[in-house]
């Protein structure tokens, strides 16, 4: 299995369970990707009005456009938010029921396997731990596409203020400030890139001892009779306080690393932000830009930037989300060798039917030893056979 296709592999697949599920949800994305820069272009609108002193009725039909476009974005997004949640019930549930048809499906000895039985523990437990894997990938995916769309329509709607910074003219400050723009948000994508592969690092860590804190955890859980007749209070306190200290220890290590990685960034990210007011007030002090520009503007830069902050984000968590998948994808790429039969049994109208063994033989899975070898009988209709071990 090829490490760099197992997103890809692993979509197809879960996309496969429903395959409603994806066009719809991209679409109810795109859709509440249209909210936000409707509202600021119409907020934008009534700040100009206002400031050019337009009359009582313009006012008037810009904030009926507002609320009543706002009012048909929300029916609709409920309407197909819907949508969305069943066919999300809906991909769920037909995932549930391949991965026990793939179980059901195995021979005796895969199905007992203990490798089979590791794949199908991590992938259980992957899924409680953040949840890890086909789940971590769907959000993932599901972010991609809400970045890119904001950022598409963000260019698409920042055309007019281009076309207006073209006009004018740009002076040595303005260019100063582009420049700061772009170099500070390459940077920010950069550290970005360096703070994820640490903060992979520590979240494998949290996720390891999380596994090992809920195994053990359960492993002693007895009930109060049983803690007094076998004497187990003191074992089980002392274990607890080792792991409650151990815990302790171990978050408050995976805090302090997040907050030394995370504030850099923090700080990072808003100088991209004070650039883009910066240009924008230059602009509108010149006269190039209306007033309500400040709010228009402002909104598409900073919307940009974030998305595409935010983008780079979710392909490092893709990524970190790879080893989470390969588990799921091993399971069901099992090939499994018992031979299917094809042929119908026949039916008889007087019920008689004859069930012959020759020659079988079984062994558990792993065992070196037979535990039943060359075993020849037959069974007739009616008759109960046990076979006990000796």
């Amino acid at each position: 299995m090829r490490k760099e296709n197992i997103t890809w592999r692993a979509y197809r697949r879960y996309c496969g369970y429903n395959k409603k599920y994806f066009p719809l949800k991209f679409l109810h994305i795109f859709l509440q990707n249209i909210s936000p820069y409707f509202n600021l272009w119409m907020s934008a609108e009534i700040v100009t009005a206002l400031s050019d002193g337009k009359s009582k009725e313009n006012l008037f039909e810009l904030v009926t456009v507002t609320l009543l476009g706002n009012l048909f974005i929300h029916i609709l997004g409920a309407v197909l938010g819907r949508s969305v949640d069943i066919a999300l019930q809906i991909l769920r549930h037909n995932e549930s029921a391949a991965l026990n048809r793939k179980t059901v499906s195995l021979d005796y000895a895969k199905l007992e396997d203990p490798d089979t039985r590791t794949l199908r523990r991590k992938i259980k437990e992957n899924a409680y731990i953040n949840n890890y894997g086909v789940t971590a990938m769907q959000n993932g995916l599901e972010e991609l596409f809400r970045c890119f769309t904001s950022m598409l329509l963000a260019v698409i709607l920042f055309a007019e203020m281009a076309a207006d910074m073209v006009r004018a003219g740009f002076e040595p400050l303005s260019v100063f400030l582009l420049i700061g723009l772009i170099g500070f948000t390459a940077v920010s994508i950069g550290y970005n890139h360096f703070t994820q592969k640490k903060s992979s690092e520590r979240n494998r860590k949290i996720g390891e001892w999380m596994l090992k804190e809920n195994q053990l955890g359960r492993g002693h859980g007895l009930n109060g009779m049983d803690a007094r007749i076998y004497k187990q209070q003191d074992i089980v306190t002392r274990f607890d306080t080792r792991m409650n200290r151990e815990h302790l220890r171990l978050f408050s290590w995976a805090r302090r690393q997040a907050w030394i990685l995370t504030t850099p960034y923090i700080l990072l990210s808003k100088i991209p932000e004070i650039c883009v007011y910066l240009i924008v007030c230059f602009y509108c002090t010149k006269g190039i830009f209306p007033v309500g520009g400040v709010i228009k503007y402002v909104g598409y830069l900073n919307r940009v930037t974030a998305d595409l902050l935010a983008f780079f984000n979710t392909l490092s968590d893709l990524k970190n989300n790879e080893p989470f998948l390969i588990p799921y994808m091993e399971y069901f790429d099992i090939r499994n060798d018992m031979y299917q039969g094809l042929l119908a049994v026949e039916k008889r109208s007087d019920k008689k039917f004859d069930i012959e063994f020759c020659d079988v033989s079984f062994r558990y899975a792993g065992a070196e030893e037979y535990a039943l070898k060359h075993i020849s009988l037959s069974l007739k209709a009616g008759e109960r056979l046990a076979v006990v071990g000796g």
